[in-house]
């Protein structure tokens, strides 16, 4: 007999054992737990389309911004697509520089990062799952709301986000998170009926000529120090002061 055949049938009979070969190989990829699946948070930054604007989703299980899911830009069209790999949370998305057009004026504004200009939106993610978060005036005072609830009153981030939410797209009178704006002064969008969609992109539009009559009531150039964004940041700071939307912002 050669001398390598004993090793051999030994070899054969421990293999055997433990379940060798192809039937061996799934029970130990059987015991190696799943990957967790990646998801989707897709969406349109809307202060008038957001061009070119840096996309953030964060963590947001304390309620204050934790670590960085993921990433992405907007493309001319304002929309964005993130893909992120993690459990169930609330998440926290910002959108930050970029550029828009003024309705009321037509003049590009910069979105300024370092005055803390920025859209935002909150959102609870479940893990795997593609979800739809557009970032507009409404959603960041939503953003605002959920942190005062958190922060100031003590609510559960998972009840305060939802309800948050929920309170300002009673006061909008459609969902805030979900329906994606449109831009009136494009023809193209032009309807026989006042849609949600349009309704959201009229409230932009409002916000866009105040902003541009206290610029000429101050004396300044149209959407010069008074912009959108700036009216949008002033009032995030001031719902997130004590809830409630009174002229009376962090800062005093």
């Amino acid at each position: 007999m050669n001398r390598f055949t004993p090793i051999i049938i030994l070899l054969a009979i421990v293999l055997t054992a433990c379940g060798g070969g192809s039937g061996g190989s799934a029970s130990t990829s059987g015991s190696l737990p799943a990957s967790r699946p990646a998801g989707t948070v897709s969406g349109v930054a809307f202060d008038g389309v957001v061009s070119g604007g840096t996309v953030s989703v964060y963590d947001f299980s304390n309620g204050t911004k934790g670590a960085l899911l993921g990433s992405g830009q907007t493309g001319n069209d304002g929309l964005f697509s993130i893909s992120i790999i993690s459990p169930d949370k609330p998440i926290l998305i910002e959108v930050e520089d970029g550029a828009y057009l003024e309705e009321a004026s037509g003049l590009q504004v910069q979105i300024d990062s370092s005055k803390g200009q920025k859209l935002s939106a909150v959102q609870l993610y479940q893990s795997g799952q593609a979800i739809t978060v557009n970032t507009t005036f409404f959603t960041t005072l939503a953003t605002g709301l959920t942190q005062y609830l958190v922060q100031t009153l003590g609510r559960a981030v998972t009840d305060a986000v939802p309800a948050a939410n929920q309170q300002l797209s009673a006061w909008a009178g459609f969902d805030i998170v979900k329906t994606s704006p449109l831009n009136v002064t494009d023809p193209a969008n032009r309807a026989a009926v006042l849609t949600e969609r349009l309704q959201y992109g009229f409230v932009a539009a409002a916000v866009s000529e105040l902003t541009r009559q206290v610029s000429v009531a101050a004396g300044q150039p149209e959407h010069s120090t008074w912009t959108s964004i700036a009216f949008i940041q002033a009032a995030y700071d001031d719902i997130r002061a004590d809830g409630v939307l009174d002229g009376v912002g962090t800062s005093g």
